[in-house]
């Protein structure tokens, strides 16, 4: 069994993807305990050399899988997996497991984030986040330019 060592709350990558390798390597050069896991030993090849942290293979979807890790002392886990339905299932498994924990999920399609309405999982819609970047670029684009937004019809004008 895997623990982390208790003076050291740790991070849980599970799902070395694109993202999830990303997110790592990020938090790794921060000097967080990391620790990456995936169905698929050679996703870990996405890992930065530098990247110093754990890298264990692992069924995300397996209970028995997930019960042999020890979890209790994670500060985060980020389930990133280039899967909704896996990503999804496995939230929810960890979220029976261990019910404290802090659970982040990446999610592509919101319609799938129903499943999670009633638990304390964290959902992350990449295209949600990218709309509000959007936005908050256009309206500070919009304050620091003086636009004002005006009516198209002006009373006692003709249409």
């Amino acid at each position: 069994m895997f623990h982390i060592h208790k003076k050291t709350l740790g991070v849980f990558v599970i799902g070395c993807s694109r993202l999830g390798s990303l997110l790592a390597n990020t938090l790794y050069a921060q000097g967080r305990c990391v620790t990456v896991l995936d169905h698929d030993e050679e996703a870990f090849r996405k890992l930065s050399f530098s990247y110093g942290g754990m890298k264990q293979r692992l069924e995300a979807t397996d209970m028995e899988e997930l019960k042999q890790l020890d979890f209790r002392q994670a500060d985060k886990v980020f389930v990133v997996t280039e899967d909704d339905c896996t990503n999804v299932l496995c939230a929810l498994l960890l979220n029976t497991l261990y019910p404290s924990l802090h659970i982040l999920v990446r999610l592509r399609d919101m319609s799938r984030q129903a499943v999670l309405e009633d638990t304390q999982i964290e959902v992350i819609c990449p295209d949600l986040l990218c709309l509000q970047q959007c936005s908050s670029l256009i309206t500070n684009h919009d304050r620091q330019s003086g636009f004002q937004r005006k009516e198209r019809f002006f009373p006692g004008s003709r249409a």
